[in-house]
């Protein structure tokens, strides 16, 4: 098999040799790096609360979905119990996965991976589960531990056993109604304190959160020797109840200063037309944006602080973005010119640059018609850019752009989730066909459509609560936007072969109006969302 992959911890598919870092990282107490706690759907089936959740994991879609997705995240761990020079998944390894990730999905979990420096990892799992699967838990393990080829000491499908191989050590154990794993690359077990408080805490009555999650990636960074992890946050987030859906609220804190600013919002409202179905409002992005040599290509008067995007419920592909740049008529002439000329691996099409007004046009491409053009005044200043132009004289209500009236409010975006699914799932095709990835469906094209209808507003916002550290609250119906759906699901249906030579041009999911559900509000006021005009 494979030299030093070890999948047993399946859910933090730790390897046993993670190419650890010179420093000797000496510690009084073990630090953690990931820790979640996780209800499972059957608890959340049986809740009388999360309506939406409740009504989604009852779908036969969502049955289907989760059959697939178990089946692509089975080969994927898989692969990597191959024989050297082999590139195919090992099919009793892919038996064995597949049979236990089923009840990662259904029942209540708990994870603490801790390290104590970066040569001194450990974990713990602890996963909830019927007297009836826990010899079958038992007995996959004792086989997968074989498959990575670790010493085992014990019989399949007894209740405590061990394992071992060079550096790392696994541990099998049952806790009443729980199977606990745990496992790591220290010289010993788990450090016996966090050992004793993580088993002292199953079985106790938790919050209402269906899940609690922490984890810490720039020591995840030091440990697995990958320095673009230092730069990534530590990451806290809960899911609560709230109403008939979901709130969600957490923490980012950098590990150094954002170097933003809160300033009041410009918000080109003189451009931006109903019927909207989305809107997303970002500032802080001048230091960032200022390093890019893209950016720089365009020879803009201003490096913008904020941008805006929106969407409009008359199209797939009615996307907009806008920017104040200052000049905008000169960069219009520049992206004509010489950006899009200078593409790399354009995907052809003509340029069209107007001669009557500051409008780029990229015609004969498929499906879409992208746009580059200046704004109308009074936002004259701002660079607008679309998928498709499209007309509309219709103003979004004012209450919507109220809505950024906060204090050190830096993110907002209020979106239908389920017409903004219209958008994102052909959007995501055209990217695909873009890098000449066709792609005809994949097990979540039905998922996603069954779900659609009970999807109505989502609203997430972020507010700078110090130098490195952001605040994001979010209430939806699922826990996700739009477009994070449609990335988990194309992320679980794995690779698609390409079988058709482009994508359909889907239309956009019919609405029935804008939701009036409240948006989040990290303070105590209450705040309305955009209304029904």
């Amino acid at each position: 098999m494979r030299n030093g992959l070890v999948w047993l911890s399946l859910v933090a598919m730790l390897r046993t040799q993670w190419g650890f870092g010179a420093q000797d990282g000496k510690q009084d107490k073990p630090e953690t790096l990931v820790r979640w706690h996780f209800a499972g759907t059957k608890q959340i089936a049986v809740s009388k609360e999360f309506k939406a959740l409740r009504e989604i994991v009852a779908l036969p879609e969502s049955q289907a979905f989760r059959d697939s997705a178990v089946a692509t995240l089975a080969m994927k761990a898989g692969s990597h119990f191959t024989e050297a020079g082999s590139t195919n998944a090992n099919p009793a390894a892919v038996g064995l996965i597949k049979g236990l990730l089923p009840d990662l999905l259904q029942n209540e979990s708990r994870v603490e991976l801790s390290a104590k420096g970066t040569e001194n990892a450990s974990w713990i799992l602890a996963i909830r589960l019927p007297q009836d699967r826990l010899e079958s838990w038992s007995k996959n393990l004792v086989d997968l531990a074989r498959l990575a080829r670790m010493e085992v000491k014990g019989e399949a499908g007894s209740r405590t056993w061990s394992a071992g191989r060079e550096d790392y050590h696994f541990a099998f154990a049952e806790q009443k109604e729980w199977v606990v794993l745990e496992g790591g690359f220290s010289k010993g077990p788990v450090d016996p304190k966090t050992f004793k408080e993580f088993r002292g805490g199953l079985g106790k009555k938790a919050d209402k959160a269906i899940l609690d999650a922490q984890v810490n990636f720039p020591l995840l960074g030091a440990i697995w020797n990958s320095p673009q992890f230092s730069h990534y946050p530590k990451v806290s987030w809960r899911v609560l109840p709230h109403q008939d859906g979901v709130r969600s609220e957490g923490y980012i804190d950098y590990p150094q200063p954002l170097d933003i600013t809160p300033e009041k919002w410009n918000v080109p409202v003189d451009i931006i037309r109903d019927p909207l179905i989305g809107f997303t409002a970002l500032q802080g992005i001048r230091a960032k944006l200022g390093e890019s040599e893209g950016f720089k290509r365009l020879g803009a008067k201003k490096t913008p602080n904020q941008f805006f995007l929106w969407s409009q419920d008359n199209g797939p592909f009615a996307v907009f973005i806008a920017a104040d740049v200052g000049n905008p008529e000169d960069v219009v002439k520049t992206i004509g010119t010489k950006v899009l000329p200078g593409l790399k691996e354009s995907p052809g099409g003509r340029i069209e640059i107007s001669t009557n007004r500051s409008l780029v046009l990229w015609r004969g491409l498929p499906i879409v018609v992208p746009f580059f053009e200046q704004a109308a005044d009074p936002d004259g200043s701002f660079l607008e850019a679309g998928l498709f132009p499209v007309a509309s004289t219709n103003k979004p209500p004012r209450e919507l752009f109220e809505q950024l009236n906060r204090k050190n409010l830096v993110y907002y975006d209020w979106e239908i989730t389920q017409a903004r699914l219209g958008q994102w799932r052909p959007i995501w095709q055209l990217a695909r066909m873009a890098q000449d990835k066709p792609f005809e469906g994949g097990a979540s094209d039905p998922w996603l459509q069954a779900i659609a209808p009970k999807l109505g507003n989502t609203v997430t916002e972020a507010t700078l609560e110090g130098a490195n550290r952001l605040k994001f609250v979010r209430q939806s119906d699922s826990g996700f936007s739009a477009l994070e759906l449609v990335l988990l699901g194309r992320w679980l249906d794995g690779d698609q072969p390409a079988r058709a030579p482009r994508p359909r041009a889907p239309q956009a999911q019919p609405t029935t109006g804008r939701p009036k559900r409240p948006t989040p509000a990290p303070a105590a006021r209450p705040v309305t969302g955009p209304p029904t005009q």
